[in-house]
């Protein structure tokens, strides 16, 4: 099997993506809008984000550590059957794999897994959800990073990449032409953590 086949056998088909969506958005049903703890990985773009920074944090970072970074702080969910949680984690697990051989391939073939929102009966694609997880994939495991001057200004333009683009009130064909460069700086950060081999 070559990496290209295996790399396409772990990409989420559209009905695993919904299907996990569900049950990420599912994890708590029981909260209400006064939790005041850190939020959990709600979508499949968030987790997208999340991972990505995981796979791109120049220390490896063990699977128990990274999936515990899922849940809300100090709350692992409770599931209804032991089968739910296999599909979850399951789901969660192949699309760890489809990053980290995008990852591995230098990125070359990167793309933030986006949601696309109706505008003007156009499906224009949002950023807010994949920045998000991205954030929190670096916050969270701040440890696992080296950082520099260099690293923290690329952190920063993908951080404040909608901002920056006034992304929002921009039209489709001008998202179409600006995206691309949110995949710009994570190469460029990628390729800044692979310049400070790990000691």
């Amino acid at each position: 099997m070559t990496k290209k086949t295996q790399q396409m056998q772990n990409k989420l088909t559209t009905k695993e993506i919904n299907q996990l969506d569900d049950l990420l958005l599912e994890l708590y049903p029981e909260v209400d809008a006064s939790y005041e703890g850190e939020e959990h990985v709600f979508s499949v773009s968030m987790l997208d984000g999340y991972l990505t920074a995981v796979l791109l944090a120049p220390f490896p970072i063990e699977e128990e550590s990274w999936v515990e970074g899922l849940w809300q702080e100090d709350s692992p969910p409770v599931f209804q059957t032991q089968a739910q949680k296999k599909i979850l984690l399951d789901a969660i697990k192949k699309h760890y794999l489809y990053i980290e051989s995008i990852v591995n391939g230098d990125l070359v073939e990167f793309e933030p897994l986006t949601y696309y929102a109706a505008d003007n009966k156009q499906l224009v694609p949002q950023i807010d959800l994949w920045i998000d997880g991205f954030a929190r994939g670096v916050d969270y495991f701040e440890k696992y990073w080296r950082f520099n001057k260099q690293i923290d200004e690329v952190i920063d333009l993908v951080l404040a990449f909608d901002d920056n683009h006034d992304y929002d009130n921009l039209s489709l064909d001008q998202r179409n032409k600006v995206l691309p460069k949110l995949g710009d700086y994570i190469i460029q950060l990628h390729a800044l953590n692979k310049s400070h081999p790990n000691i």
